[in-house]
């Protein structure tokens, strides 16, 4: 499993159960995006069920939200499970909140 500096992917030991916890931080953007792309392809093509954790983010763009947008989608698609939770300060959730894109987050956290 593709784990890194921005990305640590933590599978259940529940015997049975296909899922994963995945920890996303300091680094989410354009320039990481490739990295983290990689290691939730494999955790998604893995597990049924997936529980995204955004904490101790540095920096978040864009390039970067649209690759949550799209795991989302897909997942609704394939019948698997995302989960979305976030711990951002004021300025990250003011990003997401001007790219109308709130509505991906299941959790929501001031740091």
């Amino acid at each position: 499993m593709a784990n890194s500096k921005n990305i640590l992917v933590k599978p259940s030991r529940k015997k049975g159960v296909k899922a994963a916890k995945i920890y996303l931080k300091e680094e989410l953007t354009i320039y990481t995006v490739e990295e983290i792309f990689a290691g939730l392809e494999e955790a998604f093509n893995k597990f049924d069920e997936l529980e995204i954790i955004l904490e101790k983010v540095d920096n978040l763009d864009l390039s970067f939200l649209q690759l949550l947008v799209s795991l989302k989608s897909s997942a609704g698609n394939e019948d698997k499970k995302v989960i979305l939770k976030a711990s951002l300060s004021e300025d990250h959730q003011l990003l997401i909140s001007r790219a109308d894109l709130l509505k991906i987050l299941d959790t929501n956290r001031n740091n």
